[in-house]
């Protein structure tokens, strides 16, 4: 298993089934081949009588991974599922050839019968996964009819899980309209009546303009679903007017943003009215106005005296502000009136990790936000709120970089301040202290002697009750900070090495060892003194050691046989393909071609799976409970994969121009480690 930087599963598995199918080879001279074999290679595999049914199960799953290029094994793969033999695996690969729906479909609707859909309903199988869910909607049109039979069928809990399924197909579901607008006018039993109608509503959302014809029943709905009013926006028939009347009325929900939030481009419709109610005599209408009108519009600049007016409320319960100051931060250094009223928050201790982000985004010099951002990273309170300020104040001082050089005393002492017994953010402040020092110094002349101390600290916390952790996540950050200063922390090598041996708890630490490895390959060179070490790791205990690739990738970079040390392990690793969806040594592949200036077909699923994620969340609410810092980790891996990442660059250039001053930054910094820029 690759543990550096694993991705969750939950959210690569997703995306990884969407990318299978439209990968072209990394070199279009060459055959591509994935875990050392070409197409031609694993469909032997999968013929030979003399191979293991677990070969013959790697072969299924290496030729899924192919995708189109893999049309030759389809006849292969449609007489396993026919005879059921390798069924599951064998359909999966077909749904991702994209071929054989006649025999896909059927396989795939029976499994999605018995595994349930306890993540809706509460009923089905308690082991649900999304897997099934994901392939029926790869298949997109053909598994239609299949999926209608089951929205009208007696299934009454699978009913709501099929209406999911048509929204996610999208316009390729439009046969379905009349059955879903039957739905919702006939949803179902009494308990799942809202639900299934929920569930309804918003498939033909997700078809989109083509289900035109729902529009009367979901005008219909406007009082009861704001699904509803998401899925007209969708169709085209944004109900702006009834958006307004229900924000400027007299009811509960006036003066809620949020509705405003889940709508796209057409609500620019509401600008007009929304300016009016700056003016309204009820202060919520007149601060969800102007927080409305900053997300829609940063250039209505008459919002931001309303939004530095609202502070005056802060003692009053009733007067919602949580959208306030990330409102402000739309609006960048226009907004530098409102500078002394956020910096009196933090002063006062009242402020949280958007007050944080404003201050950053108003002030990008850091020409007075730099001491409130200091003081609210030293602050000594351990509750969860300030343990998120803690992490959000060491994120702003990172994002001014060299600007914020002041901060570096207190950032040193954050990077090893134990986060003691209940916080439950764990090392991610310590992270994010570690990772502001390397941004903060980029030739790291001040903050190298505090990385190479931090390689050794391990934070004692009590998280749960009276149940012991050790936690070495600022000595893991702390080493991955050193490597990528490359040859500027040689001084840190005696250290590195010292890490990279260390047997402390083998299994808490490992984390740690990886990433000290990993630098020394990035250091370069003069860190030469560490290729015995290495060596003699990889013969352990007597035994080899293929479970640590970072060995692999550390002597490529630093041994003069590293070439062939790499070339052995990956002919070593081709029989390992992965079986769907558990961890796999995909990345490690990858990471070694990229550290050897390889392109890869690995390499280019692994960028390929990281853009998708990227994307994926960017085009989705990040106010849906996703924060942009949780793109970090994707940016960060794309950084892991260098050369063999170059199909990013594009996407890359375009994110540096982001409105967002985090993900510009984090793309920046990918990009540097991808395609570095030639030295001035």
């Amino acid at each position: 298993m690759d543990q550096a930087g694993a991705i969750p599963m939950r959210l690569l598995l997703p995306t990884l089934l969407v990318l299978l199918g439209g990968l072209q080879s990394a070199r279009a001279e060459e055959p591509p081949t994935f875990f050392g074999r070409t197409v031609d290679g694993w469909i032997e595999v999968l013929r030979d009588k003399a191979s293991t049914a677990n070969n013959r199960s790697r072969a299924v799953v290496a030729l899924g991974y192919f995708g189109p290029l893999a049309q030759a094994a389809a006849p292969d793969l449609i007489e396993n599922v026919r005879r059921g033999l390798l069924e599951d695996e064998s359909a999966e690969a077909l749904v991702h050839l994209g071929v054989g729906s006649g025999v896909t479909v059927p396989h795939l609707i029976e499994r999605f019968l018995k595994e349930g859909c306890v993540r809706l309903t509460g009923a089905g199988a308690i082991g649900y996964n999304p897997r099934v869910r994901d392939l029926l909607v790869k298949v997109g049109g053909p598994a239609v009819p299949a999926l209608l039979k089951v929205l009208d069928g007696p299934d009454l809990e699978m009913r709501v899980c099929a209406a999911e399924v048509l929204g996610d197909i999208g316009p390729a579901a439009k046969t379905a309209i009349p059955a879903l607008i039957r739905t919702i006018e006939r949803p179902g039993p009494e308990y799942l009546d809202e639900i299934l109608r929920r569930h309804a509503v918003g498939a033909l959302g997700g078809i989109g303009p083509e289900a035109r014809d729902a529009i009367p029943v979901l005008t219909g709905l406007l009082d009861k679903d704001a699904e509803a009013m998401v899925a007209l926006d969708r169709i085209g028939a944004t109900p702006v007017k009834f958006l307004i009347d229900e924000f400027l009325g007299e009811g509960d929900s006036n003066g809620s943003p949020y509705s405003f939030f889940l709508l796209g481009p057409r609500r620019r419709e509401a600008i007009p009215a929304l300016r009016a109610a700056l003016a309204d005599k009820r202060p919520q209408v007149r601060i969800s106005a102007a927080v409305v009108l900053a997300d829609i519009d940063p250039s209505v600049n008459e919002a931001i005296p309303v939004l530095i007016e609202s502070f005056d409320f802060s003692n009053d319960e009733s007067i919602d502000l949580m959208w306030v100051p990330e409102a402000l931060a739309r609006f960048g250094t226009r907004a530098k009136a409102a500078l002394p009223k956020l910096i009196d928050r933090v002063e006062k201790g009242v402020f949280d990790a958007d007050d944080l982000k404003a201050l950053v985004q108003i002030d990008p010099e850091g020409e007075v936000c730099v001491p409130a951002l200091i003081s609210a990273l030293t602050s000594k309170d351990e509750n969860v709120d300030e343990s998120q300020r803690f992490n959000a104040a060491a994120r702003c001082l990172g994002l001014l970089g060299p600007k914020a050089k002041d901060a570096i005393p207190a950032l040193t002492m954050a990077m090893t301040r134990s986060t003691g017994g209940d916080w439950v953010a764990s090392g991610d402040p310590q992270e994010s202290a570690a990772k502001a020092l390397g941004r903060i110094d980029p030739e790291g002349t001040s903050v190298l002697p505090a990385l190479i101390a931090a390689l050794k600290f391990r934070d004692k916390r009590t998280p749960f009750q009276d149940m012991e952790e050790v936690d070495f996540s600022a000595a893991e950050t702390a080493a991955s900070v050193l490597g990528a200063y490359g040859t500027r922390a040689k001084d840190a090598v005696p250290a590195l090495i010292e890490a990279a041996k260390s047997r402390e708890g083998d299994d808490a630490n490992w984390s740690v060892q990886g990433a000290a490895i990993l630098a020394l390959g990035q250091i370069g060179p003069d860190a030469r003194a560490a290729i015995p070490v290495l060596r003699g790791m990889m013969e352990r205990d007597g035994k080899p050691s293929p479970s640590r690739p970072e060995l692999i990738i550390a002597l490529a970079q630093l041994a003069p046989d590293g070439k062939e040390i790499a070339d052995a392990w990956l002919a070593k690793t081709n029989g390992s393909a992965p079986t769907w969806p558990g961890n796999f040594p995909l990345d490690s592949r990858a990471k070694l071609h990229g550290a050897m200036g390889r392109a890869s077909f690995e390499g280019d699923l692994a960028t390929r799976m990281r853009l998708n994620s990227i994307d994926e969340i960017l085009a989705g609410n990040l106010r849906d409970g996703i924060s942009v810092e949780f793109l970090e980790e994707y940016f960060e891996t794309l950084g892991d994969l260098r050369t063999a990442a170059r199909l990013a660059v594009p996407r890359l250039k375009e994110l540096v121009k982001h409105p967002n001053p985090f993900i510009r930054m984090y793309a920046a910094e990918a990009l540097e480690r991808i395609a570095p820029a030639a030295p001035k």
